[in-house]
């Protein structure tokens, strides 16, 4: 059975020489360099690799539940809606659910601290442009209930209303799994089973203001020293050859599958914007 290094803080160690592999071009040769290694790049191949959760958090029932408490108060409101002023309060209740909802995602991942051009300035935009959510139906919900505020429009009919209950429902469930944990951890693998030796620990999320943290074993192929062209602009921290990693730390166990020149990088992802984007949409389609 193959078990996977659990890698230490090398910060703490004390490593004074790693080595980072050279652009294709150098031929493959090998060129050292100390603790603070700088920038370096990473193959975008690695956003077509499949996202794992590996740690998340629980977060408090009472928060993501309350939506909840307000489309079954619209569900009663609704069986027993006899005029338009019911119909109305049946609207209004389906869109404060939704908007509560919507409220607790920014809340708990700090969304306006994503940080990316070209991000929607409106909330249910923002979150269909993360990926989060279908937005068409949640825009006609919001045109009805501001026509009923604003401008005295009649509310739906009854069979309209159940369908609006129907829609609230179903964006609760779909976004339930977001607001009951957060993810903090994911582990990007080269292939959905387990044949590949290469994989990527990932810190992301809002406690990291979302700035992706990575650690991984790596060929030495898909790390450069010069920016090939779309690829993952990396502030390296340090990179370690497989032997100079086993010398420092014996006993710790590594993928027997790994090769002498494979590599273990560390550091932060600053971008370019449309990679820091996409991984953002997979950390939210992991969620």
């Amino acid at each position: 059975m193959v078990r996977r290094v659990s890698f230490p803080d090398l910060s703490s160690q004390g490593i004074a020489l790693g080595c980072i592999p050279s652009h294709p071009l150098n031929k493959g040769l090998l060129v050292h360099f100390a603790i603070l290694v700088g920038i370096m790049w990473l193959t975008s191949d690695i956003l077509k690799w499949y996202p794992y959760i590996e740690i998340c958090s629980q977060e408090d029932p009472e928060e993501w539940e309350r939506p909840y408490a307000m489309w079954t108060h619209a569900e009663r409101i609704l069986a027993g809606a006899t005029d338009e002023f019911l119909l109305t309060d049946v609207v209004t209740t389906i869109k404060r659910a939704i908007d509560s909802r919507v409220r607790h995602m920014y809340s708990i991942y700090d969304i306006e601290g994503i940080s990316i051009q070209g991000k929607p300035k409106r909330k249910l935009d923002t979150l269909h442009y993360l990926g989060i959510v279908r937005t068409t139906m949640l825009r006609e919900i919001n045109e009805i209930r501001n026509g009923i505020e604003h401008e005295d429009n009649p509310p739906p009919s009854h069979e309209d209303c159940d369908r609006m209950l129907d829609v609230c429902w179903y964006f609760l469930r779909s976004t339930d799994p977001l607001v009951r944990r957060v993810v903090c951890n994911l582990r990007l693998q080269e292939r959905a089973s387990d044949e590949s030796p290469y994989d990527i620990h990932m810190e992301l999320g809002p406690d990291r203001k979302w700035v992706p943290g990575i650690r991984g074993w790596l060929s030495p192929t898909l790390v450069s020293r010069y920016d090939p062209g779309g690829w993952l602009e990396l502030r390296a921290r340090r990179i370690l050859r497989l032997r100079d990693y086993r010398a420092k730390f014996p006993q710790h166990v590594v993928d027997g599958r790994l090769n002498e020149k494979d590599v273990m990088v560390e550091g932060l992802v600053r971008g370019p914007e449309k990679h820091l984007y996409a991984l953002y949409c997979s950390y939210f389609r992991c969620g």
